[in-house]
């Protein structure tokens, strides 16, 4: 089956979410940032993401077009 490619406004919302949330782009864990929070903001993003028109994914998916980037 194949990936249907991200929207150029998806890709956009995407990269403005990365840059407004700098301990998610890192993904170094600490007291202060955890797994817990990481996973909260990348559900966060994908009901962002999934709402605009284009492919809808689950949030681990969205982290690995992040990281595939």
């Amino acid at each position: 089956m194949a990936r249907k490619s991200i929207t150029p406004a998806q890709k956009e919302a995407l990269v403005e979410f990365m840059e407004n949330h700098p301990d998610l782009r890192k993904g170094k864990f600490s007291i202060n940032f955890t797994t817990a929070i990481a996973k909260k903001m990348w559900v966060e993003c994908q009901t962002m993401l999934n709402s605009i028109p284009g492919p809808s994914k689950e949030w681990h998916e969205w982290r690995k077009v992040i990281i595939d980037t």
